[in-house]
């Protein structure tokens, strides 16, 4: 079963001495006994009841107890001073009315519930009781809740309606839950009463009413209070909002105007009381907003940081009146306009960023003249305003710094608490023994640097990056830039400086410069790390991965974040370690682990896990009991690419089927009529593009099952014609000319969601069918190759980064023909691999620790340093060799 998300941040718990991601606090069986955080709540539990742990909670019910498939479930919201005490309480009201519940195990999950980007929908939760549908007992079961949490304290649960004024919060939805096709795709669902029919159970940050004829009488008031649009008067709340501009569960920023008045357009931040708090000083998202006002209040004589207007409490929320500053964020402006195409040139953007760099320093130091620390200055804190539509021209553009809430005063009267917390990449190791100033300056200097080589956080891996960095920036944008980011370090006091000759002493350090030799000499020490990082790894008999391994029970194993996957790559980078049986252990747990798996997905369920083992050499009967049922699985998924949808469960397929067996077989004849019949291909129509998140994977996955007996061939390769066309249709220009994916205003090259997997996609429809290419997909693919061939990239990986480019740039190679410049794999991953106490490894998902798995980590680079005839060893499927072979070499034929 799947958990809630897990971030990079979740994973990096331990300050020092761990350098691969690590299981979050709030997923861990035991907790650290010297950090509170990971303690685990207990309850005391009569004889007669059951006690279950399943996907991040802990059960408790009556033995022989039935739920109801749905109805009003009561929440309890708490803090975590109060959260033993709210939980003991509440426990004895359970256990005395005989009542369902539920509970968050330790106090990590708690935080992690409330912290600042967790579900907004989900966020305050701690408690879930699930009470007897009957008015009486329910208004039994408020009211004794009511009494015995009076005076406890909890974050507002957003989907739920307030029971009076306590920490208890109702809600009408699923006590178990049920799975259907609503308007074409599987969704949570419950039973529309009236109707019968299945509706959405829906998850939303917002309360939704059920029909009236579903609220009990007892409810009616607090419902009425909940969905009254009367609750706070214009007097409370004298603002039009516009739109939203960020949604956080600490609290929302919006676009607003004040009643009555001319002044314009103005921001208002919101923060929530009770959530985000931080461990150390106890402060919540409405506390630092406060600190942000009274902050900004006392710096409003310096030019370049956001004026604040005005601050007020409405239901526990506090709004602050800000600034509306045009533009976009340093972080966005550099994505939008960094040089990444190696036809652009680099005079221009060179000047704009020196500009910003000169401003950034500026407006600092002059804080820092004020007597205040700043703390978190990074890209996505720094506006820029440019006067024609934030692109790169002439004019000088204007520097705004926004969200100071950390902000603090550490000189004279107005001194306050030093914090030493920040954004991963622009905080130091050495961030406790800098002054306040250094501690700023840093953080600037390593913005300026994310402007010239946008690949932080790495740094936070090892500052000896900027060794590597110093170079690259010297060669493209020259070396007034170098001096430039050096002259500012000096000002600061050589906070970088001094941070890299720490880092030189460090068990892990940037092997970009100098000892990088050839790509099978890398490639062949990436294989010695990846094997001795088994030993180093938290997780018994697993390969470190990146944080996506720790979403689900069997992530840690599966093909696209755990060991099947890099036990893949390293048995075709390596075949040695077979003969070694290096993997003996591992393929015994690979079967038992998937067995119960419900997921048939590629990189995270059975189906690559089949692929895996029919690789190895299992046995045909433990292969086809992984597959069996896959393909009306595939039918009710509502994703379609390889990663997780109906495209990889195909690909997996048909590559089984030319490994033989039965049931393989048979499911792929059961698949290629619901792909030829059903609905699937024209809902993937309708979404992503990519090749492992959308149309072109499942494309792909179409064309692969047309080689598989007994289907019909033409019609498959039909359906993969036209995903492809759309796909290639929606492909949007890059201002270099590229052809690129849009998403969320954003262009990607990427082979797992960009316009790299959309040509793979090409290549395989022209390789498979034999077709000549036509002049328009020629076009095509070189306008794609051009959007591979980049002077950097923000991850190394194969599905989103660096690696990916590399393997589809082969594949493009074999039908266009060399490029005018060869991309060099080892000058373009050697940013990524870093010496460590496992040997040579690069960073993985999130650039924040070393990862091994196929999807971002170690694994999925070798492929792109393989000396390999194969053009698809790098697919996470049996034998890809036995689909596609190598073209043989000859002129490129057109229509």
């Amino acid at each position: 079963m799947r958990q809630r998300a897990v971030f990079p941040e979740d994973c990096c718990t331990t300050p020092s001495g761990y350098h691969f991601y690590e299981r979050p606090l709030f997923l861990r069986d035991n907790g650290d006994t010297h950090n509170r955080s990971g303690n685990r709540f207990t309850v005391p539990t009569p004889g007669s009841w059951v006690t279950q742990e399943t996907a991040g909670w802990v059960h408790y019910y009556p033995r022989g107890a039935a739920l109801p498939d749905q109805g009003w479930k009561i929440h309890i919201s708490t803090v975590p001073a109060e959260a033993d005490d709210v939980l003991r309480r509440t426990a004895q009201v359970c256990h005395q009315q005989c009542l369902p519940f539920k509970h968050l195990p330790n106090f990590a999950a708690l935080a992690q519930s409330n912290s600042k980007y967790a579900d907004r929908a989900a966020s305050g939760k701690f408690i879930t009781i699930y009470p007897v549908q009957d008015d009486v007992r329910l208004e039994a079961a408020l009211n004794a809740l009511e009494v015995t949490l009076k005076g406890y304290s909890g974050p507002e649960i957003l989907s739920d309606a307030r029971w009076r004024d306590s920490p208890v919060f109702i809600r009408y939805g699923a006590f178990r839950q049920r799975t259907a096709i609503v308007s074409g795709e599987e969704t949570a669902v419950i039973k529309d009463e009236d109707t019968l029919e299945d509706v959405p159970d829906r998850r939303v940050p917002y309360f939704i009413s059920p029909p009236s004829s579903r609220i009990p009488t007892v409810l009616t008031d607090a419902i009425q209070r909940r969905t009254s649009g009367d609750t706070v008067s214009r007097a409370e709340f004298p603002y039009t909002v516009l739109s939203a501009l960020h949604f956080a569960n600490s609290g929302g920023v919006y676009l607003a105007q004040r009643n009555e008045s001319s002044s314009g357009a103005c921001v208002l931040k919101e923060g929530r009381s009770h959530v985000a708090v931080d461990p150390n000083t106890g402060e919540d998202a409405a506390d630092r907003l406060l600190n942000e006002f009274n902050t900004l209040r006392n710096l409003t004589e310096i030019p370049g940081i956001v004026n604040a207007h005005n601050t007020f409490m409405v239901n526990g929320h506090r709004f602050a009146e800000l600034e509306f500053v045009e533009g976009v964020t340093l972080y966005e402006w550099v994505a939008q306009n960094f040089p990444f195409s190696k036809t652009v040139e680099v005079e221009t953007y060179t000047r704009r960023c020196l500009a910003i760099a000169k401003k950034i320093s500026e407006i600092v130091l002059h804080a820092h003249a004020a007597g205040c620390a700043l703390v978190d200055i990074q890209p996505r804190n720094i506006m820029i305003s440019e006067a024609d539509g934030h692109s790169v021209s002439a004019a000088a553009p204007a520097v705004t710094l926004i969200d100071l809430e950390l902000a603090h005063f550490y000189m004279g009267a107005r001194e306050g608490k030093r914090r030493f917390i920040g954004t991963p990449g622009f905080v130091s190791d050495l961030d406790s023994a800098f002054d306040p100033r250094q501690r700023d300056g840093y953080s600037v200097v390593r913005s300026v640097i994310h402007m010239f080589h946008p690949v932080t956080p790495l740094c936070s891996l090892s500052d000896t990056i900027w060794e590597g960095q110093k170079r690259f920036i010297d060669e493209t944008f020259g070396s007034r830039a170098v001096d430039a980011i050096q002259s500012i370090d000096e000002e600061f006091g050589s906070p970088l400086l001094k941070s890299v000759a720490h880092a030189r002493r460090s068990p892990v350090r940037s092997a970009w410069v100098g000892v990088l030799s050839t790509p099978e000499r890398t490639r062949n020490g990436l294989v010695e790390g990846i094997l001795r990082s088994r030993a180093s790894s938290r997780e018994k008999g697993v390969f470190p991965g990146s944080p996506v391994m720790y979403e689900s029970a069997l992530g840690a194993w599966s093909v696209g974040y755990g060991t099947a996957g890099v036990m893949l790559m390293l048995d075709r980078a390596a075949p040695s370690t077979r003969r070694n049986r290096v993997f003996a252990a591992e393929l015994e747990q690979l079967e038992v682990q998937y067995r119960a798996c419900e997921d048939f997905s590629l990189l995270t369920g059975r189906s690559g896990l089949a692929c895996a083992l029919s690789e190895f050499g299992a046995p045909e009967d433990s292969v086809s009991a992984l597959v069996a049922g896959s393909a009306s699985a595939a039918g009710r998924f509502n994703r379609y690419g390889l990663a997780d949808g109906a495209g990889g469960i195909a690909a997996a397929l048909a590559s089984l089927c030319l490994n033989g067996g039965e049931t393989p077989l048979s499911e792929a004849e059961a698949m290629a009529a619901n792909l030829t019949s059903g609905p699937i291909v024209d809902r993937a129509l309708e979404g992503p593009l990519g090749l492992f998140d959308g149309m072109a994977g499942l494309a792909v996955g179409v064309l692969l099952l047309s080689l598989c007996p007994g289907v019909d061939a033409d019609a498959l390769r039909s359906s993969g014609k036209a995903l492809i066309d759309a796909a290639v249709d929606a492909l949007v220009e890059a201002p270099d000319g590229s052809l690129q994916v849009r998403f969320r205003g954003a262009l990607y090259p990427y082979l797992g969601s960009g316009s790299a997997g959309v040509g793979v996609a090409v290549a395989v429809m022209h390789q498979l069918t034999g077709e000549p290419l036509t002049a328009h997909h020629v076009h095509v693919l070189h306008r794609i190759r051009q959007a591979c061939d980049v002077r950097s990239c923000l991850y190394p990986g194969l599905l989103k980064g660096m690696s990916g480019l590399l393997v589809a740039e082969r594949m493009f190679t074999e039908l266009l023909g060399p490029p005018r410049t060869a991309m060099n794999p080892l000058e373009l991953l050697a940013p990524f691999l870093f010496h460590s106490p496992s040997g040579l490894l690069s960073s993985g998902d999130g650039g924040r620790r070393l990862a091994v798995d196929y999807a971002h980590g170690a694994a999925g680079l070798l492929p792109a340093l393989a000396n390999s005839t194969h053009l698809v060893d790098w697919l996470p499927v049996a034998n890809p060799q036995r689909l596609l072979s190598p073209r043989t070499r000859q002129p490129i034929t057109i229509n």
